[in-house]
């Protein structure tokens, strides 16, 4: 029961970055980023929250249970004819299974990090979360089919990085009303 928020959260922004894969964003420097792609290191934060509150062991279900529901949905959401079942692109999958492993880590680093500096775990496990995600996603995705994938890596980690510290920012607001259950430090 204590997942069912936590689960609806991660699957929310999950399914807003699917539902935004084909728009696209202004940031600075990259025109090729979809707002779908922007919006993916915000699941750091959902699982973070989960983290601090019921601890890795929780947040890793967290993950696991968001995943296999919407991996669920998206596979055998209703009836479908051969012809409609939906098409998975190399790219969403290449995305899809770099982000899980990345929120693993996520929870991993967090967990480890967890200590009397509010800041240290949630930084550190969005950044290595971030890094994660963008060397495994881009290679997955793209090598050998477009020659300016590495370019889009760096920059995407560039854009995961300032998004682990611009997360610092809601964590930090709604650490008051997200509080650590008794065992967890306190942070």
């Amino acid at each position: 029961m204590r997942l069912i928020i936590p689960v609806l959260l991660l699957l929310s922004v999950g399914a807003a970055s699917v539902a935004y894969a084909n728009q696209g964003v202004e940031v600075p420097g990259n025109s090729w980023m979809s707002l779908g792609l922007a919006l993916l290191p915000l699941t750091f934060l959902a699982v973070h929250l989960t983290n601090r509150r019921y601890g890795p062991v929780y947040a890793f279900c967290q993950v696991l249970l968001a995943w296999g529901i919407g991996v669920s949905v998206v596979v055998g959401g209703g009836e479908h004819s051969v012809s409609e079942v939906p098409v998975i692109t190399r790219e969403a999958l290449g995305f899809a299974v770099a982000l899980f492993l990345a929120q693993i880590v996520a929870v991993f680093v967090f967990d480890r990090l967890r200590g009397p500096q509010w800041w240290q775990a949630p930084l550190l496990g969005s950044l290595f979360g971030g890094i994660v995600l963008s060397l495994l996603a881009f290679p997955l995705a793209y090598a050998g089919t477009t020659p300016d994938w590495t370019s889009r890596m760096i920059d995407y980690v560039t854009w995961t990085s300032v998004m682990s510290l611009g997360l610092l920012i809601p964590y930090w607001m709604m650490r008051s009303f997200v509080r650590p259950r008794s065992g967890f430090g306190g942070y």
